[in-house]
């Protein structure tokens, strides 16, 4: 089309691809991407890393470099130290995270927080105030946590409190017995889940697997169970102690059972049974009623339950260990770097209110120390026997022989340095020796 005025034409037929937008100022400038944290990759922790091994004694040393990192002060362009550690988890990364980068960081914060080890329920109390959506585990956990300790508390309490009541009821009685056995109960299943992090983890995580494998039969197993029991109490019905009769009152044979003694009865015939598939079979308790169908169902069961089944769940429980065994030191690893991005995530949101509260500075002075800010220590010194210590070198032509092998014996010979150490340091040796 051609302009009223005579103007410059101007081809309507092209695409609007072909028209080139011009700013006023000449070219347009490029677009500057705002700084974000560096990628950590195997890579990145490498070239961040530089090593020596001394080939007489064997001992390892290390520096690193954590400048524009969020290792460096906890934080770095918006990205926390634990935001990055936990992204390394969910991607799953565990060769990133067993790099010796990664692993003096994460080694000398689980050193410094070592305390906070202790503080178990306090944990999982200020945790569930900062906001972040956790898992259906935890909430499980730490009711149980919470738990123990209203029931110890409830335990302790009670006999003061129904001395005050001179009526010797029943349901008192009740009380002053159960409470103690629940308090137990809770108490060890706490101390299970607290020991996962401690030295003797892998063995809680070998009774884990165990379970898990137990819990995939248990579909053979309780029919076995509950087939049996019912079968040896019919045929046993009121001759021995342990089967008793199902119409017979338990404590005067004068009178008829009621419905809660029948299902006691089936509910004895079922612990029976089961100690029974456990090897404990008391056969002659059973032959001695000298009765066809009794012998043949004893034989059916010992070949059954003792000899098939019990063999299938030990084989699977074999294999679970040595499968765990194998992976043991990388569970445990998460394990770790998850109490850890825990307690970095509740410093991050309480911290300055621990330094800020008076009350908390000298009963708990501890709890003032800002260890999620605190800059690593960057060079690492590691002996064979796992014996390590820091120091700190800023040189950037590393010197060996400068930084000495007694740093190492120096850091281990203190007792409470060594009591972190073996409370919920890492065993670097066995991630580093690869």
């Amino acid at each position: 089309q051609e302009s009223f005025m005579g103007e410059t034409s101007v081809n309507m037929g092209e695409s609007e691809e072909s028209i080139e937008l011009i700013s006023r100022n000449g070219s347009i400038p490029p677009v500057d991407k705002p700084p974000s944290h560096p990628e950590i990759t195997l890579d990145f922790c490498n070239k961040r890393t530089k090593s020596f091994v001394n080939e007489n004694t064997g001992t390892k040393k290390f520096m690193f470099d954590y400048t524009g990192t969020a290792f460096k002060n906890s934080i770095f362009e918006k990205k926390s130290s634990w935001k990055v550690l936990e992204d390394l988890l969910t991607e799953k990364k565990m060769n990133v995270i067993r790099t010796p980068f990664i692993l003096n960081y994460v080694n000398q914060k689980l050193d410094d927080c070592a305390w906070f080890y202790a503080l178990h329920i306090f944990k999982g109390c200020i945790k569930s105030t900062i906001g972040k959506r956790e898992t259906f585990s935890f909430y499980m956990s730490y009711s149980v946590n919470i738990c123990t300790h209203f029931l110890t508390i409830a335990f302790l309490l009670a006999p003061l409190y129904y001395s005050y009541d001179n009526e010797d009821t029943a349901w008192k009685q009740f009380v002053l017995w159960f409470l103690p056995i629940i308090a137990s109960l809770s108490a060890w299943l706490n101390l299970l889940y607290v020991f996962r992090k401690s030295p003797f983890g892998i063995y809680v995580l070998m009774m884990q697997r165990i379970f898990k494998s137990f819990a995939s039969i248990s579909v053979i197993w309780i029919p076995t169970l509950i087939t049996f029991s019912f079968a040896f109490l019919l045929v046993m019905e009121g001759s021995i102690t342990p089967w008793l009769s199902l119409n017979q009152k338990i404590m005067n044979g004068t009178v008829e059972a009621s419905h809660l003694e029948s299902v006691f009865a089936v509910f004895q015939a079922i612990v029976k049974t089961s100690s029974m598939m456990l090897g404990e079979v008391d056969a002659n308790d059973i032959l001695d009623t000298k009765k066809w169908i009794a012998s043949t169902l004893v034989l059916i069961f010992e070949v059954f339950t003792i000899i098939i089944l019990m063999n299938l769940m030990l084989s699977l429980a074999v294999d679970d260990v040595k499968e765990l065994m194998q992976e043991a030191e990388g569970e445990i690893l998460k394990i770790k770097v998850k109490f850890l991005i825990e307690v970095l995530q509740i410093y991050e949101a309480w911290g300055d209110w621990f330094i800020k509260t008076k009350w908390i500075s000298r009963t708990f002075p501890f709890l003032t120390v800002s260890f999620h800010t605190k800059s690593p220590q960057n060079v690492l010194v590691l002996t064979t026997d796992n014996n390590y210590g820091y120091s700190n070198d800023q040189s950037e032509n590393v010197e060996w022989d400068i930084i000495p092998d007694e740093i190492a014996v120096s850091h281990s010979s203190s007792f409470w340095n060594s009591l972190r150490s073996w409370l919920i340091g890492l065993n670097l040796n066995e991630y580093l020796k690869d």
